[in-house]
């Protein structure tokens, strides 16, 4: 009785102070029972869905096969429908079970007492239900008064025990409603195994934990390898939710103390960069830029004072180059580059000023510019007619973006005014513009949380309204990338207006169903919006502004700056040059893509070939384009490509034998391979270990065990375990689907969650690539790697899984997934002499 007393405070109050009186005061024998009676192994839920569904699958058969003939052999009719009565609730007792087995199984079934004492009267009539129904009909099941009194009795049990757990876990997700951003699987693992590092990386951004006597949580790692101390260490022995929460609380405090501690203590020392939290220096670099520029719109010659800035900022630029080279940890190397991104952007943005003739402090390229204020111990980021209180919310962002001033100087005001407003805000601009860059950048300079989703029509109201739930408690932004991927007669694109109605109402709360879910400051909805996506319904309520195409140049000059080349800007000048040349002269072919990501890709192998094999910086350039540009080159381009090469690098430029030992074991395998075959193999691999994503344009993976065999012989601990998935299937049978007994998984996701992280895995996804099959995947071969399926679960793979896509077509892909992955193309001829081995 005092056990439901309880369950019913908390539902109808949604109040924590009863959490702990169920086990450690009013009854903590009952519990200690209950859970004794798990542990003996008394609990055979596996076994009554496979009864049940073992029953129906060998009956249902000859059940349809008895109503087809009904009308001949004039069998009842009443008897036929009670039969399918009965398999319908063997069906639902089937789901029920489904959802109930895990946690009953685990270490989570001690949040469960009352559901758990439904389940012992539900196995023990269980047990007299497999006896009765052993040998027996549908037919004589479902005649049998009795025996379908058992099953009724048995359903409304588990009926019972699926809603208590649903119950539970709503009261979770109110009690800390980041639980929304996972399913359900994942929130009985987090409950579970808190405070281990796996239940806590699908919430925050870290990487490890750091404990104090196995009892609190004093700090943690970042992903990007820096260590925090927190000023209020967690005790992880009361009730997760409470601990998740105070954690939460406790990494904002810290974050905040560490930005003011760098505001205090700024100065152009190495001590200071690289003792100082990397959002922190963030921070005090833009609240110290906020106020040089200002000063300088002040005095009596803005000019001056604009050279002044430029001066300092490009003095202070050099300063950080050359920490670059001194430093060898990397996780300051990184710090480093971060600092040096930033303080381009300055002078790129100083520049822009100047170049607008900006000379007070009201003219509106001033106005629309971001800046940073300290105030009463208080951030404040103020853009156009907005203000907004910095957030403080942990980041672990490797680099920041490039500023376009172009672009930033419209949509950092926009977005910052759809806060303000209360509207949702669309970016509009093809593919690799940085739509989505943006809005992450923006997100992270304002300390606020944020979550991409890749909409898709495939994606379920229930999957979206979690989302949108759980980063409206938190304040931050909610990214719907790709928008107008999907139709606007969705049901729940309407919950959106209804949450944007009622913050501009000045509500703090959302009541569904009679459960109320706290609606944080500053929420905000931004969608980016791709005109590639043809046909596609616009949507007359979001407000939307074009994102311009992005200077190039700025961004590789930065690139090249930030990994510590001392020509950086000669060499992003003579990557550009060439790049407009390509475009200017080769075809049209669908698979060629001259945007940033192709860029940033060429500038990545330009420093792993500086590093790995010592070349020169030029000649590593031009062989950055064999490698991205060269291999999949249509026939009548290779000529006109050559031509640009000789033009921009010189008359002796061509393809290098790269990794001399893989090059050797391909050219003398026996199999007769074509010379630019041996050298796109080659390529392939070192795009792999570069962590990019190859497209191959090839009939089938066959070309792909070619190259297993060599590194088999080369590297015989670096084989890797090739799993092949076929991409054409439904997308149901694929990336899962939703069903009355909750989410099944399709087979890229059970491939995917099950891969051994610590060996060499190669994910191979072969035939149909497509918008509609591939756009789920923009997120795991982006650089962050990470996978979201469709019921909410996430994952990051880390550097020794591969993503393949092999394709004999791709007219059908979409422009951003094509911009993502490194294509290959091989001829025809070069493929025989495969075949023929195989």
């Amino acid at each position: 009785g005092d056990v439901y007393k309880r369950q019913y405070q908390r539902r109808v109050h949604g109040d924590l102070r009863y959490w702990n009186m169920d086990f450690k005061k009013v009854n903590e024998e009952l519990a200690k029972f209950v859970i004794k009676v798990a542990h003996s192994g008394k609990w055979h839920v596996i076994e009554i869905a496979g009864k049940c569904l073992e029953f129906i699958q060998s009956q249902q058969a000859e059940l349809y096969k008895v109503k087809d003939k009904a009308a001949e052999v004039k069998v009842m009719r009443e008897e036929l429908g009670k039969a399918f009565t009965c398999i319908d609730e063997l069906e639902k007792i089937t789901a029920c079970v489904k959802y109930v087995a895990w946690p009953i199984e685990s270490d989570v079934k001690q949040y469960f007492v009352p559901q758990m004492f439904h389940l012992i009267n539900a196995n023990e009539l269980w047990e007299e239900i497999g006896h009765a129904i052993d040998g027996k009909t549908l037919m004589t099941v479902a005649s049998d008064t009795s025996m379908m009194s058992k099953i009724h009795q048995s359903l409304y049990d588990f009926e019972y025990i699926k809603k208590g757990m649903e119950d539970k876990i709503c009261l979770w997700k109110r009690a800390f409603p980041r639980f929304f951003l996972l399913s359900h699987e994942k929130i009985f693992d987090v409950m579970e195994d808190f405070p281990k590092m796996e239940a806590i990386s699908t919430l925050f951004s870290v990487k490890s934990l750091k404990m104090l006597n196995e009892k609190e949580i004093c700090g943690f790692v970042s992903n990007t390898g820096e260590e925090l101390r927190l000023i209020h260490p967690v005790c992880t022995k009361e009730c997760p939710c409470l601990a998740l929460k105070k954690l939460e609380e406790s990494m904002r405090e810290t974050v905040k103390e560490e930005i003011m501690c760098a505001l205090k203590t700024r100065a152009l020392k190495k001590e200071w960069y690289l003792k100082n939290l990397r959002q922190a220096i963030a921070v005090s670099l833009w609240v110290e830029w906020t106020r040089n520029v200002e000063e300088a719109l002040k005095g009596k010659d803005p000019v001056t004072g604009f050279a002044n800035c430029l001066e300092l900022y490009n003095n202070e630029l050099k300063i950080v180059i050359k920490l670059i080279q001194e430093v060898t940890d990397p996780e300051e190397v990184m710090k480093m580059k971060y600092i040096t991104m930033i303080l381009y952007n300055f002078v790129r943005m100083i520049e822009q000023l100047i170049k607008e003739k900006v000379k007070t402090e009201y003219d509106a390229a001033w106005l629309n510019t971001l800046k940073f204020y300290w105030k009463n111990n208080t951030i404040l980021v103020k853009c156009g007619d907005s203000i907004v209180e910095y957030g403080y919310e942990f980041n672990s962002v490797d680099l920041p973006l490039v500023y376009m001033p172009e672009s930033i100087g419209t949509s950092f005001p926009f977005i910052m005014s759809s806060i303000k407003h209360q509207i949702i805000a669309g970016i509009a601009g093809p593919a690799g513009t940085g739509k989505t860059e943006m809005c992450r950048e923006l997100a992270t300079l304002l300390g606020k949380p944020y979550v991409i989703l890749n909409i898709s029509d495939s994606v379920s109201v229930e999957f979206i309204e979690n989302f949108t739930r759980a980063v409206s408690y938190m304040g931050g932004f909610l990214i719907l990338d790709e928008l107008n991927r999907l139709n606007s007669e969705k049901k729940w694109f309407e919950h959106y207006y209804k949450l944007m109605e009622l913050r501009e109402a000045g509500c703090c709360e959302l009541v569904e169903e009679g459960k109320s879910i706290p609606l944080g400051k500053n929420f905000n909805l931004i969608a980016t919006l791709n005109p590639g996506y043809m046909g596609r319904t616009t949507f007359p309520n979001v407000e939307t502004v074009p994102v311009t195409v992005l200077p190039i140049l700025p961004l590789c000059e930065a690139t090249f700056l930030s990994d510590g080349f001392i020509n950086g800007k000669t060499l992003g000048s003579k990557m550009c040059a060439c790049f407009t040349e390509l475009k200017n002269k080769l075809s049209k072919a669908h698979h060629y893509d001259f945007g940033v990501r192709v860029h940033k890709r060429i500038i990545t192998l330009v420093k792993l070939l500086v590093n790995k094999y010592n070349l020169p910086e030029e000649v590593a350039l031009s062989q950055a384009f064999y490698i991205t540009v060269w291999t999949h080159l249509e026939k009548g381009d290779v000529k006109l490509f050559e031509d640009v090469m000789k033009a921009t690098f010189g008359e002796k430029v061509a393809p290098l034998e790269l990794n001399l030992g893989l090059f050797k074991v391909l050219a003398e395998s026996g199999k007769k391979l074509p010379e630019k075959l041996v050298y796109q193999l080659v390529y392939v691999y070192e795009m792999m270990r570069a962590s990019f994503s190859p497209l191959l344009l090839a009939p089938d993976e066959k070309i792909l065990s070619v190259l297993t065999e060599a590194i088999a012989k080369l590297y015989p601990t670096e084989v890797p375990t090739v799993h092949v998935i076929d991409i054409s299937l439904p997308t149901a049978e694929v990336f899962g689907k939703f069903e009355d007994a909750g989410y099944v998984s399709g087979s890229f996701d059970k491939t995917l969650m099950s891969l051994d992280g610590t060996k060499e895995n190669w994910l191979v996804l072969t035939k149909t690539v497509s918008a509609a099959k591939t756009e789920n995947l923009n997120t795991l071969i982006d650089v962050g790697r990470k996978y979201c399926s469709l019921a909410g679960t996430m994952k990051t793979i880390n550097e020794k899984t591969k993503i393949i896509f092999v394709a004999t077509d791709i007219e059908k892909a979409s422009p951003a997934f094509v911009s993502r992955t490194a294509p290959f193309k091989f001829e025809q001829e070069s493929q025989q002499p495969i075949y023929l081995f195989l």
